[in-house]
């Protein structure tokens, strides 16, 4: 299991390996700022078409093989970008890298629901979640190592931990049984599917759209330099003990229903966030925020087997494909919303994110509820 969760993180590491490098990428390359955002977002772009046929295909492929084939794909095609001197051919690559992250982050969570008891599946999905905030907090840290070596070493250090996974994953292979207590999908249940896949995008849009304006929000309020920097690294690090938290409660028997109902937070503390004048006061609220969607993240993640039941591999491949396109829409609406009128409308914005979240996630239980009586007590 620690090898799949290294899975999870050398995916994340692979998608924002890029971000710390900006200034040197697009000068040697001469990129512009959009066509650089775009060779950073393309592998979500990727997740964001494909999650779900890539779950379905998943139904008739061995996962444990698939994840060692997209570690491969993923780690060989970072590594190739290191020497690549042709724009086009780096775009190339980089669609190459995520359809590999794509198989990563549709089989982990597929893997660890296999390889676990029925009452440690929801904690150790749960701490699934954490795997892209602590990939991406991994690969901030190469705009440091850039300096010493460069950004084309720096790159081809990311893809280390892909291989190091495989590696993992070819020693120290689980049994991957299907659970006699899974049973056949069914239109309801993917219903109920698509539901919680809403629920699970929207909450992802809210954390990383909220996330994408804290330099912003943090200049607004005067702060500058490296202060702005340490700010937004730790406050992207909240949802991490956030998820945490949903895990080990989780495994004490806690309702996903009844965490799910903890966003109600997140519009109160917005308001710290978007209407105090304090930046200390903005950037706590700010965390607060993240720490609880951490919570929705986990306990989404942890809903999928009792929602799925027996198509395990296209609920995951749903989730991923939500998640990845609210992480795409997210941010440039927010963006809009705030470039047009000012930082006030912030407040109602994630309000009915949270909203929709919330809402979402209790359709999709009433679904289940509905088609399987029994199991009504999520």
């Amino acid at each position: 299991m620690p090898s799949v969760y290294l899975a999870g993180v050398a995916a994340a590491i692979a998608f924002g390996k890029f971000v710390p490098l900006s200034a040197s990428m697009r000068g040697e390359l001469e990129l512009s700022f959009t066509s650089f955002e775009w060779l950073v977002s393309i592998v979500m772009v990727v997740a964001a078409t494909l999650g779900l046929p890539v779950g379905i295909w998943l139904r008739r492929h061995d996962a444990h093989r698939a994840l060692i084939a997209g570690l491969c794909v993923m780690g060989a095609a970072g590594a190739v970008q290191a020497l690549t001197t042709d724009v086009p051919l780096l775009y190339f690559e980089r669609v190459v890298e995520g359809a590999g992250y794509l198989v990563v982050v549709v089989t982990g969570p597929l893997l660890l629901s296999r390889a676990v008891t029925d009452e440690a599946e929801a904690a150790w999905l749960a701490l699934w979640s954490t795997f892209l905030p602590v990939g991406l907090a991994i690969a901030s840290l190469g705009g440091a190592l850039e300096g010493v070596v460069g950004w084309r070493t720096t790159v081809s250090l990311a893809s280390v931990p892909a291989f190091v996974a495989v590696v993992g994953l070819l020693l120290f292979r689980r049994g991957d049984p299907v659970r006699g207590a899974r049973v056949a999908g069914s239109m309801d249940a993917f219903s109920a599917e698509l539901w919680l896949a809403l629920a699970f995008a929207l909450a992802a849009s809210l954390g990383i759209s909220l996330l994408a304006i804290v330099p912003a929000l943090a200049e607004s309020h005067d702060v500058q330099g490296v202060a702005v920097g340490l700010t937004t690294a730790v406050v992207a690090l909240a949802g991490v003990p956030g998820s945490i938290v949903a895990s080990a409660l989780l495994k004490r028997g806690h309702r996903l229903a009844r965490l799910v109902a903890t966003g109600a937070v997140m519009p109160l503390a917005a308001a710290f966030v978007f209407w105090s004048r304090s930046w200390s006061v903005a950037a706590v609220a700010t965390a607060v925020i993240l720490f609880v969607d951490g919570v929705l993240l986990a306990t989404m993640y942890a809903a999928v087997p009792l929602v799925a039941r027996g198509r395990l591999e296209r609920a995951y491949g749903a989730l991923v494909q939500a998640g990845s396109l609210g992480a795409l829409l997210g941010p440039p609406l927010f963006g809009v919303v705030v470039a047009t009128a000012g930082w006030g409308p912030g407040v109602p914005l994630i309000a009915a994110f949270t909203a929709g979240a919330i809402g979402a996630f209790y359709v999709c239980r009433a679904h289940v509820a509905a088609a399987r009586p029994g199991n009504g007590g999520q």
